[in-house]
């Protein structure tokens, strides 16, 4: 989804004026209220008396610390979602990352409650060591209760890191005297921000050069007492007066005078196709040349803005490069409220509609649809949301999109088949698969009844298709689900295959998605890797992994899933590589279910570093990120990783009950939901697991017993491997040695053709006695798989240590003598054969051995081979 053009503006401080003057003593007393930790600065006072320019200045001061996230709101903002939205983007303008939570939030499907939103933000701003200062202006703008209150809520619990500064132009219904009362608050008030005589001086001759006369600045300050809109005004007019004390004696400062004189004055003196420029683009919340353009039909409107700019009329400019401007709210007010007598009610539904076109045609959509709202174009607002919805389902902005659907009157979405079509892809991905389906039902029956046309014929065949790859990713979900994988696969592929005769990047990019995941749970990292990556390059990134390269955020899931396959693999910073990037798109998309899967694996990433602690922060996240929980499969993701840590820290009991509310883990007890049969595999594994860490070795080989045959059958390597890896330590830790070995055996070569190392590694924490060791080291001195074994070994955590201190003690200590003793002994020389090579005695052929035994920790000469070997003592 495009930004808004407003964005950048919205977040950045205004452009200092070219006359601005200093006020010192204010930034001073702003400054004090920062010094002695006040939550709150209130400048509340009417239009025009400098509240903006005054906190520009202030957020420039040298002497300020903090940090300053800005924003200027308007009209537009009074819109609980997208006023947050706006919120956390402008405090991620300057604390990057924070604030994912609360965005996944913001996005969850439902409605989030304030307090909910807003507690993972301050949980995070808490939790930092940067000092922010969070400026909110033109607050006069909001009336949504809603937004009231989120903000009392903010200030009541807000950290001491952020403080919050508030522009406006009548006190909001925030608890402002309790605030007072605590000493927590800084205000400035209208009588506060009044221009003294000085600065009228300063600013009238210094700053304007009008050469004022000391009576006549006297009798102007007099009629507009500091008023800084009002001397302003006065000082654009004085310009061109030859008679300047009539004027000033005739000037007051009444608002509605100034805006009759404005008017009269100033506005009819312009030339007319300037004053025509200003009323027709006062429909606009910023202005740009191409856009205003569109809007007036000129050609010229750089120049006109350019002029505005420089004659001092009232137009403040946004950016550093001169490209966006925005009107003073006095001339907007005042242009606006004699619209409807200047022009006539089809010119100005045009004019909208000119705004309309321009914002859609630069990709700004939804300020597109507002347009067309206020032009009373239905049937445009229905086109462009249709437009909206292809990018919103290609930036993965799902529950926005449905917010979206859902301003839209039920007779204007059920005429627009598309539409119905695109809420029920969005339904489907956000995990809602019910209602999805009740709405291709609908939208069939719909289209059934067409009249016969040519034209609707073509309609037809377009939405039978859409609908049938949807039923087609439905039907796919409930294969894997039930454990039919390669099923599943084949149905995915089809899919895939009508995806792309449709030419539909966001079908075929969630085809390609359920491909992968498909493969990958049959064990096919490398096809899975390889589709992973298909996926990214549709979505536009690329497998050279180019930083300037930044994919639609629908590339999350491939990222995530490589990130998966290099868990398995045990290629851990590559793994988190890809989380990073993963984070990146969650970031833009702001989508909750992306994010809480991105917080699973960083959990098991953490996990597999051995940090327990990051792992747990990280799932609290997850579980922050995703409270509603409307997909099954991503809730079960997050439990289970749960389920992991607490089998690691040694919650068995916890582990166990949660295996039993969510499967039927024994005869006796029901499972709490229906988890489908893939998902039950992973419970039953873990709770195996459960059963070796507790010593009940028998109890978790009738688990995996239980789960074994529908795996195979199922074609489920990834768990078949695992079974066969926890099988093997549960018969060896039963003295069952020979089962063992053949279950280690069909677990290595089962995982070596993929490179499945995580599965061996992640026994560690099930077997204090090392017996996972003993049957790897036995695989390897029977050469079953040596090189991958190896590869296992030499990444087991306990052997790591082993390994560093060894080959430590082996530059230290081993004589080269002793390496070239243990070179003939890989040979399967004797004793004798080994002196007789080297030219030594019998006897010192036998201190060196005992001096090797002893140094790798070992009792025969296999075991002290096979350890040199898999420590790089010796080839």
């Amino acid at each position: 989804m495009a930004n808004l053009p407003s964005l950048q503006t919205k977040l950045s401080m205004p452009v200092p004026s070219a006359h601005l003057v200093p006020r010192q003593y204010l930034i001073t007393r702003l400054n004090d209220g920062l010094r002695l930790g006040h939550k709150l600065t209130l400048v509340s006072a009417p239009v025009g008396f400098g509240k903006t320019n005054l906190l520009s200045e202030w957020a420039r001061c040298k002497e300020n610390q903090q940090r300053v996230a800005w924003l200027t709101l308007d009209e537009e903002d009074d819109s609980p979602t997208r006023f947050w939205a706006y919120v956390i983007a402008a405090i991620q303008s300057v604390l990057e990352g924070v604030g994912d939570i609360s965005t996944a939030y913001l996005r969850s499907p439902g409605t989030p409650t304030i307090e909910a939103i807003l507690t993972p933000l301050l949980n995070e701003l808490a939790d930092g060591t940067e000092q922010v200062v969070l400026v909110l202006d033109n607050y006069h703008l909001i009336s949504r209760d809603e937004i009231h209150a989120g903000i009392a809520f903010l200030i009541e619990h807000q950290p001491e890191q952020i403080h919050l500064a508030i522009s406006t132009r009548a006190d909001p219904p925030l608890p402002i005297v309790r605030i007072r009362a605590q000493g927590q608050l800084t205000e400035l008030r209208g009588d506060d921000l009044r221009f003294t005589r000085d600065e009228v001086r300063g600013y009238l001759n210094e700053q304007l050069k009008l050469g004022l006369s000391e009576s006549e600045i006297t009798d102007l300050d007099a009629r507009i007492d500091g008023w800084i809109a009002g001397l302003e005004l006065a000082a654009t007019s004085i310009r061109d007066r030859m008679n300047r004390h009539e004027f000033i004696t005739a000037f007051t400062s009444s608002h509605s005078f100034i805006l009759e004189y404005l008017a009269e004055q100033v506005l009819n003196r312009l030339p007319e196709a300037t004053l025509r420029f200003l009323t027709q683009t006062s429909i606009l919340t910023q202005l740009c040349a191409s856009l205003c353009d569109q809007v007036t039909g000129r050609r010229d409107s750089a120049s006109v803005l350019a002029r505005l700019y420089h004659d001092n009329l009232f137009v403040t400019v946004l950016d550093y490069e001169h490209t966006w401007y925005r009107y003073h709210p006095i001339l907007t007010d005042l242009l606006r409220s004699r619209l409807p007598g200047q022009l006539d009610k089809q010119v100005i539904v045009d004019l909208h509609l000119g705004a309309s076109r321009w914002y859609e045609e630069n990709g700004y959509l939804r300020i597109a649809v507002r347009h067309a709202e206020k032009a009373g174009d239905l049937e445009r607002v229905a086109h462009l949301i249709e437009e909206i919805a292809q990018a919103s389902l290609l930036d993965s902005w799902m529950t926005d999109l449905l917010a979206w659907l859902e301003t839209l009157p039920d007779h204007v979405l059920h005429s627009r088949l598309r539409l119905r079509i695109y809420q029920a892809c969005a339904l489907f991905f956000d995990g809602q698969s019910h209602a999805c389906i009740q709405i291709l039902e609908e939208t069939r029956q719909t289209i059934q009844l067409l009249p016969k046309s040519l034209e609707n014929k073509t309609l037809q065949q377009e939405m039978f298709r859409l609908i049938e790859i949807t039923y087609l990713f439905i039907d796919s979900l409930t294969l894997s689900m039930q454990g039919y994988l390669y099923q599943s696969e084949q149905v995915m592929l089809k899919a895939k295959q009508l995806a792309e005769e449709a030419g539909n990047v966001f079908l075929l990019a969630h085809a390609y998605e359920g491909m992968a995941l498909n493969q990958y749970h049959q064990g096919q990292l490398r096809a899975a890797a390889s589709t992973s990556w298909d996926l990214i390059e549709l979505a536009g990134g690329s497998r050279q992994e180019s930083e300037s390269v930044q994919p639609l955020p629908i590339a999350a899931a491939g990222y995530l899933l490589l990130a998966n396959i290099c868990l398995d693999q045990n290629k851990l910073q590559e793994m988190e590589r890809h989380l990073g990037k993963a984070f990146a798109l969650c970031r833009q998309s702001g989508g909750a279910k992306s994010l809480v899967e991105t917080y699973i694996m960083q959990s098991r990433l953490q996990q597999a570093q051995g940090d327990l602690a990051r792992a747990y922060q990280s799932i609290r996240k997850a579980e922050q990120a995703y409270p509603l929980k409307t997909s099954l499969v991503t809730a079960f993701r997050l439990e289970s990783q749960k389920a992991r840590l607490n089998l690691q820290a040694g919650a068995l009991e916890d582990v166990i009950h949660w295996v039993r509310g969510m499967t039927a883990a024994d005869a006796q007890a029901k499972p709490a939901v229906q988890v489908p049969a893939l998902l039950q595999e992973v419970a039953q594994l873990i709770l195996a697991r459960t059963h070796l860490a507790k010593g009940k070795p028998q109890d978790a080989l009738a688990v995996l017993e239980g789960i074994q045959k529908p795996a195979v059958e199922g074609g489920h390597i990834k768990h078949v491997i695992e079974i066969h890896t926890l099988q093997a330590l549960s018969f060896r830790a039963i003295q069952q040695d020979q089962i063992a070995m053949k279950q280690i055996e069909k677990a290595l070569r089962l995982a070596e053709r993929e490179g499945f190392v995580r599965v061996f590694l992640d026994t560690a924490d099930l077997d204090s006695d090392g017996l996972m060791q003993q049957l790897l080291y036995k695989a390897f001195e029977y050469s079953i798989t040596p090189e991958f074994t190896k590869e296992i070994l030499v990444s087991y955590p306990t052997i790591q240590e082993e390994r560093q201190k060894i080959l430590k003690a082996a530059h230290e200590t081993f004589s080269r003598r002793e390496i070239e003793v243990l070179e003939q002994l890989a040979k399967g020389l004797t004793n004798r054969e080994v002196a007789q090579q080297l030219k030594i005695s019998l006897n010192t052929v036998k201190t060196h051995t005992s001096n090797i035994y002893g140094r790798l920790g070992v009792h025969s000469r296999a075991q002290a081979v096979n350890k040199a070997r898999v420590f790089g003592l010796i080839d």
